[in-house]
């Protein structure tokens, strides 16, 4: 008799540790941590950790997925980033707090190159930021009618070049930019397709403050062959194919649970892992003394 029991998503997700769901699409974050084990001669037992200890960072959606590593031995550097840019964000966004509630500081202007997540009145401090503001406008106005939300954001630059005029803007100082949370480029993994070429990946996570959703995780995977030159062997990104990329934006929620649960799941993890990295590394010291002696 056949099972048709459908399993549970405790059953067919046991490694997941956050989840960001979307419509038809997720952004998931998996465990797959790995402690040294005995018989290995590379790794120290103490360091909790072997190479192949990661978390997955992977999207999903009903027609692909992207899939990407975030090694434990980068988490560290990680956490003390993210509470430093965390930090940041939140001095942003209280200084938001102070402004005006006219739409002129409050809407964010978009499709402008450089521009992003700006609002008219800051774009209207730059020298030539009425003329930006002004063929921003025509663009907005030529797919009002396509766009809904472009109906705002006319109201907001009418409103800042009408302060402006006025001599009643009040400055705004533009929302700081920060480097990269975390970027990894041209990593690559195991696995191959028919041709025998690895999956690549590519992941980078930023903080931008001003946005609605102001975390953004960036991948990308492709299929590509490896080449090893004067040691170093990396993916020939000429031939690649199958490319995928996408961009997820995540709520400062989601991201403070996401940091939250890496950094308790390694913990845990090498809490628990210690009494036994603690017995191999004491008995290969017993081990190495007696073949001193």
């Amino acid at each position: 008799m056949i099972n048709t029991i459908e399993p549970s998503k405790a059953q067919k997700y046991p490694r997941q540790i956050w989840a960001a769901v979307r419509k038809q699409e997720s952004l998931v974050c998996d465990q797959n941590l790995y402690s040294p084990s005995e018989s290995n001669e590379d790794t120290p037992y103490l360091t909790m950790h072997n190479g192949f200890s990661v978390f997955n960072v992977n999207y999903v959606s009903r027609g692909y997925q992207i899939l990407t590593n975030l090694p434990a031995a980068d988490v560290p550097l990680l956490l003390e980033r993210y509470h430093f840019q965390a930090s940041v964000l939140f001095q942003e966004q209280t200084k938001r707090y102070s402004l005006p509630q006219s739409p002129a500081y409050r809407v964010q202007i978009r499709g402008i190159r450089g521009m992003e997540s700006k609002s008219a009145a800051e774009i209207l401090m730059l020298p030539n930021g009425k003329e930006i503001l002004t063929e921003a406008r025509n663009n907005l106005y030529q797919n009002l009618s396509k766009y809904r939300k472009n109906a705002a954001m006319i109201e907001a630059i009418d409103d800042a070049i009408g302060l402006d005029n006025r001599g009643m803007l009040q400055r705004v100082k533009g929302s700081i930019s920060l480097p990269p949370l975390y970027k990894k480029d041209f990593k690559y993994k195991k696995v191959k397709d028919g041709n025998g070429n690895n999956l690549v990946y590519h992941i980078l996570i930023e903080c931008l403050p001003g946005e609605s959703l102001p975390w953004r995780f960036s991948l990308t995977n492709y299929f590509a062959p490896l080449r090893t030159s004067k040691g170093l062997t990396q993916p020939d990104t000429r031939q690649r194919t199958n490319e995928h990329k996408k961009q997820v934006y995540v709520t400062e929620e989601e991201m403070a649970l996401l940091i939250y649960r890496i950094q308790r799941t390694m913990e845990c993890f090498e809490n628990n892992m210690f009494a036994k990295q603690w017995a191999f590394a004491s008995k290969a010291l017993h081990q190495y003394r007696e073949k001193s002696l």
